[in-house]
């Protein structure tokens, strides 16, 4: 789970990620976001009615949600589960605290990432840049952004997306993903999956060392 504030490149990497590594599957969340254009449902999320999502509540069929920027995003448990039972490896963006809600539910079957950018201007500049972003909008997602780092030591593993170096943080994800299949007997990035990298060392920065 890639885990940080909206702007932080998130969706960017696992695109990155994916086309590097075919044998990774993402893992859609679910949301009553409208679709921004060349987005489908069941590929860049689930998109659902404020009514549909309800239902799913009702139903106990989410392991986590949140409302943010005045969405309601969540993550369905059966998707999960799907995956897993699949034996396949997935990859997912996550806040906070859905990274707390899915560890809690699988904590041995979860890796954690935290995306941050080299600076709040930066993230700024990033916000600023998205298509039909208003100054309220920025100033609010730069609030949640100060939240969320505060959490930043939580999880696995802590790596910086600058400005102009997407690909090192592609390449830091990729060596946490292998350094965590190595006990695993199907091996996730594929025959050509890490662009010819073999090399199994340190990746990223351990966000809790005593993990």
């Amino acid at each position: 789970m890639l885990i940080g504030p909206g702007g932080s490149g998130k969706t960017a990497i696992i695109g990155a990620v994916l086309r590097r590594c075919p044998h990774l599957e993402f893992v859609p969340t679910t949301t009553t976001r409208p679709p921004r254009p060349g987005e489908r449902s069941g590929r860049e999320y689930f998109f659902v009615t404020p009514e549909e999502f309800g239902r799913l509540q009702e139903q106990g069929s989410l392991l986590e949600w949140q409302v943010i920027h005045g969405n309601l995003y969540g993550m369905q448990r059966e998707t999960v589960r799907r995956v897993l039972a699949g034996g396949r490896f997935g990859i997912t963006s996550l806040d906070y605290k859905g990274g707390y809600a899915i560890c809690q539910a699988f904590p041995s079957s979860v890796t954690t990432i935290f995306v941050q950018p080299s600076s709040l201007e930066e993230l700024r500049q990033r916000l600023a840049q998205r298509p039909g972003a208003t100054a309220e909008d920025v100033r609010a997602r730069l609030d949640r952004a100060l939240e969320e780092q505060q959490h930043a030591h939580d999880f696995d593993y802590l790596i910086t997306n600058r400005n102009g170096h997407l690909e090192e943080a592609v390449d830091e994800v990729l060596r946490i993903i292998r350094q965590r299949a190595e006990s695993c007997t199907t091996d996730p990035l594929g025959p050509q999956g890490d662009g010819g990298r073999r090399d199994a060392a340190a990746a990223g920065t351990p966000a809790n060392p005593g993990s």
